[in-house]
């Protein structure tokens, strides 16, 4: 019997690359035609590869949902929790997340906006982790806001409101930033940063900066 394909691909590094490889090929096939009207066929011939080396990874079409969970959630559990267990103020924690968070955003922009554009078709134990995650990622970052209260590093806010508006930003990211643009992913957390972290700064030269900058990086 199968073990469960939530919890299957557990293998070497090299065999965790040659998924991953099918598993962002596919999605790019994903993001032009729909998931619905590409095929298994389609995939191979992308990749370069037999059907049979497919399932030799893969269950399904639908197995590459699977794994767009596995990729997106290892990478950014391993961040946060790293963040999160070190020392330093609650503005520092903030940062560093933020700095992690919109790099994973662009890094993996291709994963997201397939999880976006075809959320329908992820099988309902996908989105049921999926959700369990957004909910757990959102508790600890309203946990730096309520730190960031307590210790001062941070202006004082509703750290539930504050957390939603912060994670809305980031996810935004993901429509709307193009490699071509003028501010690295870096650049842009710094941006986000200060909006939350310092709100008596001067707005205006920021956002000369950011019109002239960024502006080519939106759609």
């Amino acid at each position: 019997m199968k073990k469960s394909i939530l919890k299957r691909h557990k293998g070497d590094g090299k065999e965790e690359a040659v998924r991953e490889e099918i598993v962002r090929k596919a999605v790019a096939l994903f993001q032009r035609q729909g998931f619905h009207d590409t095929t298994v066929q389609d995939i191979v011939d992308e990749v370069g590869i037999a059907k049979a080396t497919f399932y030799a990874y893969l269950d399904s079409k639908t197995d590459v949902l699977v794994q767009v969970y596995e990729i997106l959630g290892r990478e950014i559990r391993q961040a946060v929790r790293s963040i999160l267990d070190s020392e330093g103020t609650a503005a520092e924690k903030l940062h560093a997340l933020i700095r992690s968070h919109v790099r994973y955003m662009v890094d993996s922009r291709d994963l997201h906006a397939v999880y976006l554009q075809e959320k329908p078709a992820f099988p309902r134990k996908v989105l049921v982790k999926f959700r369990s995650d957004e909910q757990e990622f959102r508790r600890m970052v309203t946990d730096v806001f309520k730190q960031g209260n307590l210790d001062g590093s941070l202006p004082t806010v509703d750290p539930k409101i504050a957390a939603l508006g912060l994670l809305g930003m980031d996810l935004g990211v993901v429509q709307w930033y193009r490699p071509r643009g003028g501010l690295s992913a870096d650049e842009i957390a710094d941006r986000f940063f200060e909006m939350l972290a310092d709100g008596r700064r001067s707005a205006a030269p920021r956002q000369e900066t950011l019109a002239g900058a960024n502006t080519p990086a939106v759609e």
